[in-house]
């Protein structure tokens, strides 16, 4: 499924749940579950920026970082 000699899939080439009729009925559970999951977690984790690396902007539509390197401690 994923080349590692592709930087990134084609468009279209993922799509988790499906579309259309044959939709999973499971996506909104899973997308709530997955929220519910990265509140404990960040509840009981601190993301803090690696030191010394730059961050780099990457500017499309909007400006984003192009790599956000971070490093999780303990609250």
């Amino acid at each position: 499924r994923w080349d590692p000699a592709v930087t990134s899939p084609p468009p279209g080439a993922y799509v988790p749940f499906g579309d259309g009729g044959r939709k999973c009925i499971g996506n909104h559970f899973a997308l709530a579950e997955i929220a519910v999951a990265a509140a404990a977690i960040g509840s009981r984790w601190r993301m803090v920026p690696v030191p010394d690396k730059k961050v780099r902007v990457k500017v499309t539509g909007a400006a984003y970082p192009s790599q956000l390197p971070m490093t999780a401690v303990s609250r």
